[in-house]
């Protein structure tokens, strides 16, 4: 692989005693040096030079969580992102169908539609669905992943009519006359998943591998799949990996039922010195989605008299999990949107390590954060618990937080109250909720404005630099790779990223402005703009 000297634009290390440098140099897939050019120059011997032409070398993004497979899988269905309209959502249908030839019954997955961007303020449903006049089974999933809306071939062919009986965890609409309407929540989507969702290992494999080029492309070369991944899609992890087909790092987070923990152990030895994959932990799921009103909180939501939303674990459940995976040395995630869900998490977390300390040193994971109370950001701190923000709220839906929460919403994602408790924090984009864009996220940790201008906290504001330690430093230190990720230092990987411009000089206000030129992974240049 040979030497590779970088200089000539700003080198910035995220070091915390000196955050630039003059050249670095790496070899082999590691940072060999940081330093003063003629130091290192004298030294590094015969090596290719690159001149930065005054562009910024930094240490590449680390994704805090995402679900890597379910981005690649994404782009095969119909996009319902940016529609704005009911008839702008059936007319992206109609073209998808046609366009793909789907005119044979096949079902049609649809995904990312938000009804607070639709006129009509609602849900897609069967009402709305069967108007197309297909025979199509058609699933419309929510943006956050959380809901989702069928029309009445996608009920009957998987056997669901108006008997269904709605598992705790989730919600089933019924109109009037108590007919199912085809809009479910949460854990009501699963006998309906497991019909619609046929499992494929190639497309499973092409997904994962169409996926890690686009996280590429915005810089992330160690990237989460926090789905809770089964052992089929292990399987074809695993696949990829020994075929050396995987060009990002890979953590993945495993199913967490507490009835197989054995599968647990089966996972971390059939990953073991595997290249560029890992166990992490498990995945835990706690409530909802804020935007869509189904995370879980603890006073009511905006002009509601009880309604708080609900959870989709019970205590018990979440605290045999917890000891099983103390008792494995399982690092637990857990998806806590509400704060009453992160409620759930630190009290079983706190009682837990009230009676086994040690296992603080697994730092369990609260991921989203959206609405976690300042008062339980204390305790976090006391018991190892760290905070995965997906601060982007803040931007792609802080308005509607407002309207569902009032003065609550302008406290959500509260990165800068985080580190005001000595919290370690890192930050995520949940895709394919959003784009894995971390300078985005940059963006929005230090400006948190929303689409309509509002101002979300200022005390929660946090630095540019902070906000590229979370991006870089907040991940790896959740993985446990600080020792060799996050900066630019000698002996850590050449995981690099050449931006267009220095970060720490750009304006705050311009910082989702700048663009990705090159990424280096493990000492090799794997994407160029």
């Amino acid at each position: 692989m040979g030497k590779t000297l970088y200089y000539g634009g700003t080198v910035l290390t995220l070091n915390d005693d000196n955050n630039y440098a003059e050249a670095l140099l790496t070899e082999n897939g590691t940072i060999a040096a940081v330093g003063d050019l003629r130091d290192i120059e004298k030294s590094a011997g015969i090596c290719r030079k690159v001149d930065l032409g005054g562009r910024c070398l930094m240490p590449s993004f680390i994704d805090g969580h995402s679900h890597l497979q379910s981005v690649g899988a994404a782009f095969s269905r119909c996009d319902l992102t940016d529609c704005t309209s009911h008839g702008e959502l059936l007319e992206r249908i109609r073209k998808f169908r046609s366009e793909r030839d789907l005119t044979h019954g096949e079902v049609i997955t649809c995904r990312g539609y938000d009804q607070t961007r639709l006129k009509e303020q609602t849900h897609p449903d069967a009402r709305l669905l069967d108007t197309l006049g297909f025979d199509n089974p058609i699933v419309c999933i929510h943006q956050s992943g959380h809901m989702a809306g069928y029309n009445t071939a996608a009920m009957q062919a998987c056997g669901i009519d108006d008997s269904f009986v709605c598992p705790e965890g989730g919600y089933a609409a019924r109109d009037e006359q108590g007919h199912l309407t085809g809009y479910f929540e949460e854990k009501a989507r699963n006998p309906l998943s497991a019909v619609l969702s046929k499992f494929d290992p190639d497309r499973y494999k092409q997904a994962i591998l169409d996926a890690q080029d686009y996280y590429l492309s915005y810089g992330i070369t160690t990237v989460q799949d926090g789905s809770g991944t089964g052992q089929r899609g292990l399987d074809c992890y695993i696949e990829l990996a020994r075929a050396g087909k995987l060009k990002v790092d890979v953590v993945l987070y495993i199913w967490s039922d507490p009835d197989t923990p054995d599968y647990w152990q089966r996972a971390i030895a059939a990953t073991k010195d595997m290249p560029r994959l890992k166990i992490g932990g498990i995945k835990i799921m706690l409530d909802g989605s804020p935007q869509a009103r189904t995370a879980w909180m603890r006073k009511p939501y905006e002009g509601e008299e009880s309604y708080c939303a609900y959870p989709t674990m019970t205590d018990d459940k979440l605290e045999r999990i917890l000891n099983n995976a103390a008792a494995a040395g399982m690092q637990p995630i857990a998806h806590c949107n509400g704060d009453a869900a992160c409620e759930q998490f630190l009290s079983a977390w706190e009682k837990l390590t009230a009676c086994k300390p040690d296992a603080c040193r697994l730092r369990p994971v609260m991921v989203h954060a959206q609405t976690v109370g300042y008062d339980q950001l204390e305790r976090m701190a006391r018991v190892g618990m760290m905070p995965s923000f997906f601060v982007g709220h803040c931007w792609y839906w802080g308005d509607v937080h407002i309207k569902n929460f009032g003065e609550r919403g302008y406290r959500i994602s509260p990165v800068g109250t985080a580190l005001a408790n000595g919290l370690v924090v890192n930050l995520h984009q949940d895709s394919p909720v959003t784009p894995p864009d971390m300078l985005h996220s940059v963006w929005c940790a230090v400006n948190r404005i929303t689409q309509n201008g509002v101002q979300l906290s200022e005390n929660d504001k946090i630095s540019t630099l902070d906000a590229l330690k979370a991006a870089t430093f907040g991940g790896a230190y959740s993985y446990f790779e600080e020792d060799r990720k996050g900066r630019l230092q000698e002996g850590f990987k050449a995981d690099l990223l050449v931006l267009d411009r220095d970060p720490l000089t750009t304006p705050k206000e311009l910082l989702r402005e700048i663009k990705v030129l090159e990424v280096i992974k493990d000492g090799e240049s794997v994407y160029k703009a």
